[in-house]
């Protein structure tokens, strides 16, 4: 699914703010699963080494800017490619919205249901799947804390009702 992965060092923190501040800005009305936002994009020979693990290497960053009205429609990221995401919280302004949203996979079999009739039960064979991941859950996210997880999860950021919320994208190979 995800976890967090923990806070980062202040001093990490302040230079990947730094970074973001030195880069030049692409601004995006939508780009694949990308939707009214700006963009960053960090040179490989500036990628931030402190968030590279023995286990995977990074394949590419980039800074995203979700200001008011920006939002991630669902995706998952192209596993070809990525072994791994992770997403970190540079910045928070005046927030309201661009929360982080995974969703989880939903079994049928979840609830048991009499067969006398008293519980409602609609399950209709074409609305989807058992295991297909159609439960939303908010990731809450601290400033400078970061959230990792697979290729194949199913993620979407939710739209920024007010403020802006810049997060560095880390994908891994």
């Amino acid at each position: 699914m995800y976890k967090s992965e923990g806070m980062l060092e202040e001093s990490v923190h302040n230079k990947m703010k730094e970074l973001y501040y030195s880069l030049p800005i692409v601004t995006i009305k939508r780009f694949y699963n990308l939707h009214y936002l700006t963009q960053r994009i960090v040179p490989s020979d500036k990628f931030i080494m402190e968030l590279e693990t023995d286990e995977l290497k990074i394949h590419s960053q980039y800074f995203l800017d979700y200001i008011e009205g920006a939002f991630t429609r669902k995706h998952s990221d192209n596993n070809d490619v990525v072994k791994k995401t992770a997403i970190t919280l540079v910045e928070a302004n005046d927030l309201d919205g661009g929360d982080i949203i995974v969703y989880e996979p939903h079994y049928k079999s979840d609830m048991q249901v009499p067969e006398d009739g008293s519980v409602l039960n609609r399950y209709n064979e074409k609305d989807y799947k058992p295991g297909d991941e159609i439960i939303p859950v908010i990731v809450k996210q601290k400033v400078g804390e970061t959230i990792a997880y697979g290729p194949n999860v199913q993620h979407s950021v939710s739209k920024v009702l007010k403020g802006n919320r810049v997060v560095l994208v880390t994908w891994y190979e």
